[in-house]
């Protein structure tokens, strides 16, 4: 079981159409989870899928693309077109988030 990513989606794009496009390269889907950003330069929405697959020899094979990319690891990706107009997305391996939640601890709040 691994999680790929597709970093920049259009805003168009839907879980059921990236479930299909997967699916028709044979690839066994255990779960999408969707995000919804702005883009930075010009504030458009655009979307970011994490998907969850099991192991088979599709999932292998993006692997494999991704880490043979040149280049540093954090930006390896590999091209998976999803239409006839040759439009693509690039997938990568989804990273762990780094945040650390350290659990409460309640506090004396001293009056200034």
């Amino acid at each position: 079981m691994a999680t790929l990513c597709i970093a920049y989606a259009v805003n168009s794009c839907t879980e059921e159409g990236v479930r299909d496009v997967f699916t028709q390269l044979g690839a066994e889907i255990l779960g999408i989870n969707t995000l919804t950003k702005n883009n930075n330069t010009n504030g458009q929405p655009f979307k970011m899928f994490f998907i969850e697959f099991a192991a088979n020899d599709i999932l292998n094979e993006l692997i494999a693309d991704i880490d043979a990319d040149p280049a540093e690891e954090h930006k390896r990706h590999t091209r998976v077109q999803y239409n006839a107009s040759g439009h693509y997305w690039k997938v990568s391996k989804a990273r762990k988030s780094e945040k650390k939640e350290e659990p409460f601890k309640p506090t004396i709040l001293k009056r200034a």
